[in-house]
């Protein structure tokens, strides 16, 4: 019933099915044999299996990279290499300009319309949780996409466009919104609690107060907001911030004493989402992305502080950086 150790071994080296097939033809073996030699070889191939998937779980893919790859090859080296240069100016801008005492640091992107301000902020969020020697890498990147779904499912598809394994960056929540999918708030529950050093996530949601509350309230949960953010370090990106993050009811423009009431809803929702992230190992970032950045700019910038009731305005008071040409801002 036993088989020639020298067979066992040349059968252990096959690759696929043809090769022990060819091997059992050459020495005549088969039946009970042939079938013994077939069960031993599949047990090694699953071992192999297991340990070559568990080695790719735990490999380290650059993600800052594998976003210059793609755009190599998806707009050419010139592209590339002009999104990356001005990426890094902003990574180390906001490096510079971040202030450790504070809870919340604030920054602007500025950019012509159809400049590329997309791939530049997707780049910052990659970039940010690479990090390399200006800055120590973030864990978690929130991106405040447009009031519409649409352009939500457009930002999370040119993420997921990159190539990066979905098991070595989730990209949250796939299909319908926060509020609607439980098993995209699991995932982002499981991530902040998560131990591991190297959980990362990004998660793209719609810039509507529905969506902004149910994230505020999953943040303020006591296992979540007691131990799990206390590991994090977040990154914040409002795309199109002058539109809809605005207090369009100027309520912190006069003189007299704020009237909370008056400040429109997403505006306080937003604030209210940095004032959950206090709680984080090291203070967040929110940086606005815009083509049309006097209503931010313009804004009061010491209408409120960080103990006010929805903490400081939204107003850039870290870095303002003009993506088409450097400024005096900083």
């Amino acid at each position: 019933m036993s088989v020639d150790v020298g067979i066992q071994l040349q059968v252990q080296e096959c690759k696929d099915q043809s090769c022990l097939d060819r091997i059992c033809r050459e020495h005549g073996i088969e039946g009970a044999q042939k079938e013994l030699l077939e069960k031993s070889w599949n047990k090694k191939r699953r071992q192999t299996a297991r340990r070559v998937g568990a080695r790719n779980q735990e490999m380290d893919i650059d993600v800052y990279l594998a976003y210059n790859t793609h755009l190599r090859k998806s707009m050419g080296i010139k592209t590339k290499s002009s999104i990356h240069e001005a990426v890094t100016s902003t990574w180390r801008r906001l490096n510079v300009r971040s202030d450790a005492e504070k809870n919340t640091n604030y920054g602007l992107v500025v950019g012509r319309i159809q400049s590329g301000k997309t791939a530049h902020m997707l780049g910052l969020a990659l970039k940010a949780l690479q990090g390399d020697e200006i800055g120590d890498a973030y864990d978690t990147i929130i991106i405040l996409a447009g009031t519409i779904d649409d352009l939500r499912k457009q930002t999370l598809e040119r993420i997921q466009e990159v190539g990066i394994p979905a098991d070595q960056l989730p990209c949250l929540p796939e299909g319908k919104d926060l509020t609607q999918n439980p098993t995209a708030i699991q995932a982002f529950e499981k991530h902040i609690k998560s131990r591991k050093e190297k959980s990362k996530m990004v998660l793209v949601i719609k810039k509507n107060v529905d969506v902004l509350e149910k994230l505020n309230e999953i943040l303020n949960q006591p296992r979540l907001k007691n131990a799990g953010l206390k590991r994090r370090k977040v990154m914040v990106i409002d795309d199109e911030c002058d539109f809809a993050s605005m207090d369009s009811n100027n309520a912190e423009d006069d003189e007299d004493e704020i009237n909370t009431d008056r400040i429109t809803a997403t505006n306080k929702a937003i604030r209210t989402l940095l004032i959950r992230l206090r709680n984080c190992r090291s203070p967040t970032y929110y940086i606005g992305y815009t083509a049309t950045p006097y209503a931010n700019v313009l804004m009061q910038e010491n209408s409120s502080t960080e103990d006010s009731e929805f903490g400081e305005s939204l107003f850039p008071v870290s870095y303002t950086h003009l993506r088409a040409h450097e400024t005096r801002h900083d």
